[in-house]
């Protein structure tokens, strides 16, 4: 048994880190999702891949304990942030106590990947939100190495990453996770392709998806210059990401899209909670703290005087974010899209996708000559 029998591959690539003999190669699905491939010829058969695998054996889930409005009192340190700046200040404490950081931050000349982070200062680049799948496959080694060293460590990423991560360190008491909301995750060659082909690779610094609630797209420069940038409403990389429109199949499928976690806490924007209960201005963010573990709620009170912090109901905090109660839908719009990227250039794909984004669009564009 392989990981060829997996049905819905989540892309954490936690087999290829085990394999014994390397004999797993990574190909790309047509829409630049990567899928692991078993060579038969090299294969011993000793089912390690299988074994790792969240998606062949589950892990057990934790249901919320404790769920909370929360935000840096540092405001800006707040604006920074997507949401409330709470994984930044986790992550602070976690490395002056003299452990690890793992997070998805840019890597050149354009890639999202998983990254070690040992001091403050390079806690920056795990900073925003990113709508794309990073790449962990060059993690795990030195994730595990970390983990048998004694060392804290905390691993931040969707959940299907938190499952492998779960899975590479064998359950160690000394791994904290955390999980974030997630809808759904878009490959890095969809980013690539929605791009101008007069955008110079070489240049790229950062790219970042939005400026606490405001959806943009922006590529940064070594100098923190912005050298592109797309609204949301100019943007069919987002429309396409907020409509699900391509997303892994796994991400259709999600066992850990529920109230049950699998993570030590969950993070995310607080969508609907009203700025009259937690007496804050919300457009700076605020973020979704859900206490899933003891554990987790260590990492909550290690950060307890740097926060404000407003206790709420699961209710509430599932009402808002559907990832809590069910995965995204897969509509037949997925498959079209599939078919005519082969065809089209990226823009019109999405358009053909979404005629009633496209024809609103086109209308407000006329209103507004």
């Amino acid at each position: 048994m392989n990981i060829t029998t997996v049905e819905h591959c989540a892309g954490c690539l936690a087999c290829q880190a085990v394999c014994p003999k390397k004999c797993i190669s990574i190909t790309h699905d047509a829409i630049g999702h990567v899928q692991p491939v078993v060579d038969s010829d090299i294969c011993i058969d000793c089912s390690l891949c299988a074994k790792i695998c969240p998606e062949i054996t589950p892990l057990e889930l934790s249901p919320m304990q404790q769920v909370y409005a929360a935000w840096d009192k540092n405001e800006e340190a707040r604006k920074k942030s997507s949401s409330g700046g709470l994984a930044t200040l986790i992550s602070q404490q976690v490395i002056k106590e003299g452990g690890v950081v793992y997070g998805s931050a840019f890597q050149p000349p354009l890639n999202i990947t998983h990254t070690r982070c040992d001091s403050i200062e390079a806690l920056e680049k795990l900073r925003g939100s990113k709508y794309v799948q990073s790449d962990t496959g060059g993690c795990w080694k030195q994730l595990r190495a970390d983990i048998k060293e004694g060392k804290k460590v905390l691993f931040i990423g969707t959940p299907c990453q938190v499952a492998a991560a779960r899975r590479i360190c064998k359950e160690s008491e000394m791994l904290y996770t955390i999980d974030l909301i997630c809808h759904g995750v878009p490959s890095m060659e969809m980013i690539k392709k929605s791009l101008p082909a007069s955008i110079d690779y070489a240049q790229i610094a950062n790219i970042t998806f939005r400026d606490s609630i405001d959806y943009k797209i922006k590529i940064l420069d070594n100098e923190n210059k912005t050298i592109y940038t797309r609204p949301l409403h100019k943007d069919w990389y987002l429309k396409g990401f907020f409509t699900a429109l391509f997303y892994r199949d796994s991400c259709y499928n999600c066992k850990y899209a529920k109230g049950e976690r699998i993570g030590d806490i969950t993070l995310g924007d607080f969508w609907g909670v009203k700025e009259s209960v937690i007496n804050t201005d919300t457009d700076n963010g605020i973020s979704a703290v859900c206490v899933n573990t003891d554990k987790g709620g260590r990492l909550v009170e290690s950060i307890h005087t740097q926060v404000n912090i407003v206790e709420r109901d699961v209710a509430e905090v599932k009402k808002e974010n559907k990832p809590l109660n069910h995965p995204s839908k897969k509509s037949i719009r997925t498959n079209l899209f599939k078919k005519l990227i082969r065809i089209f250039k990226f823009n019109t794909a999405v358009k053909l996708c979404l005629p009633e984004i496209t024809i609103k669009s086109y209308i407000t564009s006329i209103i507004k000559r």
